[in-house]
C-alpha cells in the first residue's frame, strides 16, 4: 500500500505533533480549522481532517482580492467533500 505524498505525510505529522502537545482533558475534542480557501489553509484543513476526523472548518472570506468570494465557496464545497462541514 502507497502512503500519501511525502509533503503530505509531513503536514500530518505536524498535525498529530500539534495535537499530541494538547492536555489529556483536551484530547479528542472537535477542532475548528479556519480556511480562507488559499493553497496552505486548505492543506492544513485536510490534515487536520484527516488526524481529527469529528473536526470543523470555518471559511474566511478576506474579501482582500477580486474573487475572494468565489474563492471561498469553493473551499467550502472542498473541505464538504472531505469531511470538515
Amino acid at each position: 500500500m502507497v502512503g500519501p505524498p511525502p509533503a503530505v505525510a509531513e503536514v500530518r505529522a505536524a498535525v498529530r505533533r500539534a495535537l499530541d502537545l494538547l492536555d489529556s482533558s483536551q484530547r479528542g475534542a472537535p477542532l475548528v480549522v479556519a480556511c480562507s480557501g488559499g493553497a496552505d489553509s486548505l492543506a492544513l484543513a485536510a490534515a487536520v481532517a484527516a488526524e481529527a476526523p469529528q473536526s470543523s472548518a470555518v471559511v474566511v472570506d478576506h474579501g482582500l482580492q477580486p474573487g475572494s468570494a468565489a474563492q471561498a465557496q469553493a473551499a467550502v464545497e472542498l473541505l464538504d467533500k472531505i469531511g470538515l462541514a
